[in-house]
């Protein structure tokens, strides 16, 4: 399943997704119906929904970008239950008026990788600060 930036646009997400598809993966795009620093846990509980829905019984995996990149590891802390790993591209550990979830990131147990440019300003989460380090 994957998470939106905060444009919001699923469309981004359908190379990749159809390439996934192609090789008999299930893929699961989608639009948040709210997204912002007040409407997060909004935006988490629609996730998980969406991505309950969709699973069935099967375990499943969460890539995000931005501020999907956040939301993949807030619902890897609280919902790890199915999840078989997360990809968490540039999500922001804090930014603007959204609260810091550092300490969300250090109660994830699903394999994770964390993809964040050297000089991009929004990621500032690093291996050691999620390891407790």
């Amino acid at each position: 399943m994957f998470a939106n930036d905060s444009g919001n646009s699923p469309c981004d997400w359908l190379p990749l997704a159809n390439t996934l598809s192609d090789h008999g993966h299930r893929t699961v795009v989608f639009t948040y119906s709210t997204i912002g620093a007040d409407s997060e846990d909004e935006a988490l509980h629609e996730l998980l929904h969406i991505a309950d829905l969709a699973r069935g019984t099967d375990s499943y995996a969460l890539v995000g970008a931005s501020v999907g990149g956040r939301l993949v590891l807030e619902a890897a802390a609280t919902h790890p239950q199915q999840l078989r790993c997360i990809v968490s591209l540039s999500g922001e550990r804090t930014v603007q008026n959204y609260r810091d979830i550092l300490s969300d990131a250090r109660r994830v147990t699903v394999p994770l990788l964390y993809v964040g440019a050297r000089d991009d300003p929004y990621t500032d989460v690093t291996a050691a600060e999620v390891a407790g380090q």
